[in-house]
């Protein structure tokens, strides 16, 4: 009897019910033996305090038939200092330091460095190879891809953009573009900058531009009412299922389209899903991430000072509302040749449509909560089949409030605090 792989086993569990011989000299002729069984177990089991898995079984055998068997165990559990630890590549160490979440550093998302390395670390192949494991395995994860690192390859491939470079008489200028940072999906797929790309329309006609002039008092009184209803906008986490028109909809986010952007590459995609089975998938990617943020990522202070809005990783509304909006921002954009296309200020831009996409929602009665799901974007833009070059900005459940929806009671910034006058 053998263990099976990824089978849990406990302390003095039987991994192999191996049997010996009991009689292991040849008997003297003629003389009387004691009735006694040919073989007896002696059984191999499991010693741990700790359950274990079974990760692998190998068994060899010789000529002989004389069989060996191998077999690999893996424990889960929290690593502490002086563990010592090795990888398949041949790194050993000791834990020395375990820094608590909060005190690691993030970017502007909130995210934390897979790999931080010693300054001091020596490059050699063990650790190149073990970086490039880590760095590889789980795009290719992502893509069902086998992926390699080929050095020389990758030398060959600079060299000749090197020549090309230096072929060209003219020096190219070199745009300003937001350093945004690369999902783990997009490996093999992103195209190469398009130094010859002719830019936008260098004679579009201008046209007068008229808008309506109001009076002083119209203008205060405009302003009065806008604030007014602003000032209503809060964010709202109990949605009704009650359907919104559809058309409704379609002008938010023509709305939302109006905002401006730089050098008029409007690089935003409102996707829209209402289908139930879509809804739901999004909701259990977001609570499986969001849960793993509440107990992991972002540490206690964070999870504390969002105590006071009583929400957690539990996303009811996500099934509820009757339209969840997705705010994707194209890092760059696609020209016909497959070359990229510069978006300036890509990020800035989206979030100024999103800014007019809460007022315009807020304009015709209809309310939604704010979140930017974290490490949630790659999963999401696989799932709705948007391409690499699109990034999820921030995710809107809309519908109306539910007929017993509260907010927190909080307060906003008095005039004096938000705007200085010179």
């Amino acid at each position: 009897m053998l263990v099976l792989t990824g089978e849990k086993v406990e302390n003095k569990q039987v991994l192999v019910n191996k049997s010996m011989p009991t009689v292991t000299q040849t008997p003297l002729e003629g003389s009387a033996q004691p009735g006694q069984p040919q073989y007896r177990d002696v059984p191999i089991t499991y010693k741990g305090s700790t359950d274990s898995y079974i990760e692998k079984v190998m068994i060899s055998s010789n000529a002989e038939d004389a069989f060996l068997i191998k077999i690999l165990l893996r424990q889960t559990r929290r690593p502490e200092i002086g563990d010592k630890f090795s990888s398949r590549h041949g790194q050993k160490g000791v834990c020395g330091l375990i820094v608590p979440q909060e005190d690691m550093p993030f970017c502007d998302s909130g995210i934390c460095p897979d790999i931080i390395m010693n300054p001091h670390g020596y490059p050699s192949r063990m650790t190149v190879g073990k970086l490039i494991e880590l760095l590889a395995g789980r795009p290719g994860f992502w893509t069902g891809d086998s992926t390699t690192g080929r050095p020389l390859g990758a030398a060959r491939s600079i060299r000749k953009k090197d020549r090309d470079a230096d072929s060209k008489s003219t020096a190219k200028s070199r745009p300003w573009v937001d350093e945004d940072l690369q999902d783990d999906t997009e490996i093999g797929t992103r195209g190469e900058e398009d130094s010859d790309w002719p830019g936008g329309e260098e004679d579009v006609p201008h046209v007068p531009y008229a808008p309506t002039r109001y009076p002083g008092d119209v203008m205060l009184r405009r302003s009065r009412e806008f604030y007014t209803l602003m000032n209503e906008r809060r964010s709202v986490r109990f949605i009704s299922p009650e359907p919104v028109p559809r058309e409704v909809i379609d002008y938010v986010i023509q709305t939302a389209g109006t905002s401006p952007s730089g050098a008029h590459t409007e690089p935003w995609t409102f996707m829209v899903v209402a289908d139930a089975e879509v809804k739901h998938k999004i909701r259990e990617i977001v609570e499986e991430e969001e849960e793993m943020n509440y107990r992991q990522r972002m540490g206690d202070k964070w999870v504390s000072d969002l105590r006071k809005i009583r929400t957690n990783w539990i996303k009811e509304y996500l099934d509820i509302a009757p339209y969840l909006i997705l705010v994707f921002k194209q890092t760059h954009g696609i020209h016909s040749s497959g070359k990229k296309k510069t978006h300036y200020y890509n990020e800035i831009s989206v979030s100024i449509a999103c800014g007019i996409l809460l007022a315009a929602l807020t304009n015709v009665g209809l309310v939604t909560v704010t979140s930017t799901p974290l490490n949630c974007g790659p999963q999401l833009r696989l799932l709705l089949c948007r391409p690499t070059n699109e990034k999820l900005l921030m995710l809107l459940p809309v519908g109306f409030p539910a007929t017993d929806a509260t907010v927190p009671k909080l307060t906003r910034k008095n005039m004096d605090d938000i705007m200085v006058f010179m």
